[in-house]
């Protein structure tokens, strides 16, 4: 796919819950939406979310393959803090003694 002209952009699950709704993304996560800005169109990939899925998907969308449909008139993202490129902190929750827990206690 070298060359080709797409750009990516990365969003985390649940911070652009309103996005989600109007790409119709309630099917679960990960997804990829091509969005073409410059003919106000875009397309939510339906197949394998894998190498092969993904590549197969851009190209059908070179080619025509795929529908697209027009962009909702109100599309805005949310801000949010960037990413440090860091994995987040592990929590560390406090250890519960649970040897004198017995199903009757419940």
């Amino acid at each position: 796919m070298i060359g080709k002209p797409f750009k990516f952009l990365w969003v985390s699950a649940g911070d652009h819950s309103s996005i989600e709704a109007k790409f119709n993304l309630q099917f679960g996560f990960p997804a990829l939406v091509i969005i073409n800005k410059q003919k106000n169109l875009y397309s939510v990939m339906r197949g394998q979310f894998s190498k092969e899925g993904i590549i197969s998907f851009l190209e059908g969308i070179l080619i025509g393959k795929f529908s697209l449909d027009n962009l909702p008139a109100d599309l805005k993202f949310n801000s949010v803090n960037a990413w440090d490129g860091k994995d987040a902190e592990l929590i560390v929750e406090d250890e519960i003694d649970l040897s004198d827990v017995t199903l009757e206690d419940l």
